[in-house]
C-alpha cells in the first residue's frame, strides 16, 4: 500500500466517525434507556429497534449486531491505518 492509500483509507475512516458521532448526537436525544420497560432500544447507527436477543445477550447495546460489527470492522481498520502511519 502506498502513502496515497492510506491517506484515502484515513479520510474514509473520518468520514466515517464523523457521520457515527452525528448519528449518535441525534440518537442520544431520543433514545430510551435499556431498562426493560416497553419502548425499544434503537441502534445509534441504523436507527432500527435492537432485538431482545440482543439487548437479554449484552444489555447496554447501543447498537445492533449489524451495526456493531460494521464499527468494529471501523475501529479495527482505523486502528491499523493509525499504528502504519506512525511506522512510516
Amino acid at each position: 500500500m502506498d502513502e496515497i492509500d492510506l491517506t484515502q483509507q484515513r479520510e474514509e475512516c473520518e468520514r466515517a466517525e464523523a457521520l457515527r458521532r452525528v448519528r449518535n448526537s441525534a440518537a442520544d436525544e431520543d433514545s430510551p434507556s435499556p431498562d426493560g420497560g416497553e419502548e425499544p432500544v434503537i441502534c445509534r447507527d441504523c436507527g432500527a429497534p435492537i432485538p431482545r436477543e440482543r439487548l437479554a445477550a449484552q444489555r447496554q447495546a447501543v447498537r445492533c449486531i449489524d451495526c456493531q460489527r460494521d464499527y468494529d470492522r471501523e475501529q479495527a481498520l482505523e486502528a491499523k491505518l493509525y499504528a502504519d502511519g506512525r511506522a512510516s
